[in-house]
């Protein structure tokens, strides 16, 4: 009977080794569900960074954008209202639900490259979010932001541009004395008419480019399949509008103004002529003033000018005239007859535009104000 004494003992044993493995596996639960609720604050707060990031990257482009259009002298006030209205319209609003827009130009944060640089935009955007099992740890919230910033010290991919909306051949490359024509390019051609005939290439003639070509409607003319076929031509792009839409006409008393050429009505309205630069073979060159309202702009045709093509102007490089700027005729016509030499930069912009014999179009933009096309665009670079 003694033998049997130490049984009770070895039960009671037992059952506390029992019970400790049960606190120990209740503790684990515990732990794992922690873990379980950590990643689910961390991936939900990730996510809720995410989609702040896409109203700062949005708000920083709306800002650069608004900079290009409105220039320096309209100080922060359109910047910020642009920026914040590009961020509300991507789910943040400034002063709602806690959301901070904040909109600095030039950028103030410290140690930030483009720190203190006007041409650039700084766009932070700032939430306190609430927090689900980080409570457990003490932590009922956490402020989440995102940061961006975008220049608009950028050159526009563009440097040739047809306005006209509809109507045929409104981009064309044709003939002078029986000899083919070719347009070769480094930058940007763009076709805005809808027609299928909006860029017509004639027999013969041809386009070279670096760069794409991009037409509203469609290109007519033997060159073009081949253009369709090296991915350089692409058709059915989306409407666009004059990208000099907002610079200011310049307001002129005397005949020349800063060395650009202003072509406009004698005073009281009338009296208006095409530019006609097509006798003999012109030589020397041409170059847009450098600082100014209207930098980098060599002719600017007043644009309360009728819109149509009868008034076309024509512009003859072919004995190595230079052109260096831009040749901007938003409501008329210009035929431009081939200038072989590589110039700096050149853009021209018209309602309709001819190209004859041999033309080169360059964009080496170094000698342009800020180094950048005439044309700018927007671009993130944080």
């Amino acid at each position: 009977m003694s033998d049997l004494r130490p049984m009770p003992r070895l039960r009671r044993l037992r059952k506390s080794e029992e019970g400790q493995a049960l606190v120990l596996a209740a503790l684990g639960m515990i732990v794992l569900m922690m873990m379980a609720g950590l990643g689910v604050d961390v991936g939900y707060l990730k996510y809720q960074k995410q989609q702040m990031q896409k109203a700062a990257d949005a708000g920083a482009l709306a800002g650069a954008t608004a900079l290009i259009n409105y220039g320096n002298t309209v100080g922060q006030k359109q910047v910020t209202k642009a920026a914040q209205s590009d961020a509300a319209a991507n789910g943040y609003q400034d002063g709602q639900n806690g959301v901070s827009v904040k909109v600095n130009n030039p950028p103030k944060t410290s140690g930030d490259p483009f720190e203190g640089k006007p041409e650039y935009v700084e766009v932070i955007v700032s939430q306190v979010r609430p927090t689900f099992f980080m409570r457990l740890a003490g932590y009922n919230s956490i402020n989440v932001s995102s940061r961006a910033v975008a220049t608009a010290a950028s050159s526009g991919s563009g440097c040739l541009y047809s306005l006209a909306p509809s109507g045929p051949n409104t981009f064309s490359i044709g003939t002078v004395g029986g000899s083919s024509a070719q347009l070769s390019s480094n930058c940007g051609i763009m076709v805005a008419s809808n027609s299928g005939t909006a860029l017509s290439i004639n027999s013969g003639d041809t386009v070279n480019t670096t760069a794409n070509i991009g037409v509203v409607g469609d290109c007519s003319g033997s060159d073009c399949q081949t253009l369709l076929g090296d991915g350089e031509l692409t058709q059915g792009v989306a409407p666009f509008t004059d990208p000099l839409a907002t610079l200011p006409a310049p307001s002129v008393s005397g005949c020349t103004y800063n060395q650009t050429f202003y072509n406009t009505t004698a005073p009281g309205g009338g009296g208006y002529a095409p530019v006609s630069m097509q006798n003999g073979t012109p030589t020397g060159s041409l170059t847009a003033p450098t600082s100014g309202d209207l930098a980098g702009i060599l002719f600017f045709q007043d644009r309360r000018i009728q819109a149509n093509q009868s008034n076309a102007s024509y512009i003859n490089g072919s004995g190595g005239a230079v052109y260096t700027g831009t040749l901007y005729f938003p409501t008329t016509g210009l035929t431009y007859n081939g200038a072989r030499v590589t110039d700096p930069y050149e853009l021209i912009i018209g309602w309709q535009l001819t190209f004859l014999g041999n033309t080169v179009i360059a964009n080496h933009y170094g000698s342009a104000p800020g180094g950048v096309s005439p044309i700018a665009n927007a671009t993130l670079v944080e």
